[in-house]
């Protein structure tokens, strides 16, 4: 469906626990909402499954978790010693701030992160999240994922399929 986080370049060096995070969230969630155009009282956990998207603040905690990687295993020096002193100065730099966020969102330890040991591919952070949602929640997205390819008319009967329908 709808893919458009190109829109928060960046956002890797974002402090992750700031209240501004949560307001650009709550935008970001209405944006979807209108750019899907679902009723305004659509509950917020049902975008993430009906937009085939992680939650944008899974979004950012993921491209910031690839960014402090991807700098740890740094071939520059420079950009390793900085980042390493980020995250021993904790909540005084952002890179510090970040790490220790992320390690409690996401239950990882300081080890496993700094180290490279976690999976950090879409498709695991986008596992995650179905594992939150109830099975009348995961019924209700089928139900609302028809509707909207309904009403798109990109609804297809297919021979194929395994729930044939007799009347």
């Amino acid at each position: 469906m709808y893919k458009a986080y190109r829109s928060i370049f960046g956002c890797e060096l974002w402090l992750l626990d700031s209240c501004s995070i949560e307001k650009f969230c709550v935008a970001w969630r209405k944006g979807l909402i209108r750019v899907l155009d679902l009723p305004r009282a659509t509950h917020n956990h049902l975008l993430p499954l009906l937009s085939n998207n992680l939650p944008i603040y899974d979004e950012k905690g993921k491209r910031s978790a690839r960014f402090i990687v991807t700098c740890l295993c740094s071939d520059n020096n420079l950009v390793k010693s900085a980042v390493n002193y980020g995250i021993l100065a904790r909540c005084h730099s952002v890179v510090g701030s970040n790490v220790m966020f992320l390690t409690r969102r996401y239950a990882w330890s300081l080890d496993q992160l700094v180290s490279g040991q976690l999976l950090l591919r879409n498709a695991d952070f986008m596992s995650r999240y179905p594992s939150t949602v109830a099975g009348d929640e995961t019924r209700i997205k089928h139900f609302a994922m028809e509707l909207l390819c309904l009403r798109e008319h990109s609804w297809e009967f297919s021979n194929n399929s395994n729930n044939n329908m007799s009347f």
